[in-house]
């Protein structure tokens, strides 16, 4: 039997046509195969990018209660401090004696200022604008006050820095710990 060339074309025809479908079957279910494996991660970081939002979220609020106790303290302790400037510097000899020559010499209450303010002293005044030893009329009692103020926030802001640097450091380790696990499952 001689099969006639437009059936061996269409057999051929139809033959293709199989073959593509199936290939393009294979190929759309490998695809959706993947497409489901990707959703599936997004899904999956997602979920930890959550968590770890949540546990930053805890860890500020636990830093912020832990810091406002620290300042409290720290609050405490120095107005304790501030109450004793009478005691220890008011009643002294050195105290009087200043006060008698008209208090704490420009040149003194000069550079305390401008280290305050963290610039050079003759920003704030030149050397040529006063003379360092013209008394100024601040007393050591209040000299002292503004230090231990000083001090006081000194050890707020510390406190506040280290607080936040450790706030930093477990989210750091939080969120690397999760890129690690991200990066060994495909």
């Amino acid at each position: 039997m001689i099969i006639p060339i437009q059936a061996k074309l269409a057999i051929v025809a139809v033959g293709a046509a199989v073959s593509f479908y199936a290939g393009y079957r294979w190929r759309d279910t490998d695809f959706q195969r993947h497409l489901k494996a990707d959703m599936e991660r997004s899904a999956r970081l997602t979920a930890k990018i959550r968590n770890i939002e949540a546990d930053a979220t805890a860890m500020a609020i636990q830093i912020r209660d832990t810091n406002d106790s620290r300042e409290a303290n720290v609050r405490t302790v120095f107005k304790t401090i501030i109450r004793k400037v009478p005691e220890y510097v008011e009643k002294t000899a050195a105290s009087r004696a200043l006060d008698a020559a008209g208090g704490l010499p420009a040149g003194f209450v000069q550079l305390h200022n401008a280290a305050a303010l963290g610039v050079d002293p003759e920003i704030t005044a030149p050397a040529s604008a006063f003379s360092p030893d013209a008394p100024t009329g601040i007393g050591l009692p209040q000299a002292a006050t503004v230090i231990v103020g000083n001090y006081e926030n000194y050890h707020v802001c510390r406190g506040r820095l280290e607080e936040w640097d450790t706030w930093y450091a477990r989210l750091d380790a939080a969120y690397r710990k999760a890129a690690a696990e991200i990066a060994a499952k495909p």
